[in-house]
């Protein structure tokens, strides 16, 4: 339905919005943009190496990672570090002035 709309590339986070509601009275409520998020996934050797096969695998910055690659023992565990989009941040202040800090609607 979203493609038939023009929307076949919406994100999760345009399409529904959560309120959050604060358990304390607040006296006051900023907000900032959040960027610095990243995800950070878990991933073995072969893994990585599934992964990278399935790009094109002619292409000289995939032969030099699958060659860097073979030289990591099987063992090792390895990071995918992805930057994420930035999103707005809600800091809420209480009556004490100490800050709340309120991300994603959580």
């Amino acid at each position: 339905m979203l493609r038939r709309n023009g929307l076949a590339r919406l994100h999760l986070k345009q399409s529904w919005r959560q309120l959050p509601i604060a358990q304390a009275p607040v006296s006051r409520v900023r907000f900032a943009w959040y960027s610095s998020g990243r995800s950070i996934k878990r991933l073995t050797v072969q893994e990585a190496e599934r992964k990278l096969i399935q790009l094109d695998t002619d292409a000289p910055h995939i032969r030099i990672q699958l060659r860097k690659l073979a030289s990591i023992p099987s063992g090792e565990i390895l990071a995918q570090v992805q930057t994420q989009a930035p999103l707005m941040r809600a800091n809420l202040f209480l009556p004490s002035r100490s800050p709340m800090d309120i991300r994603d609607g959580r």
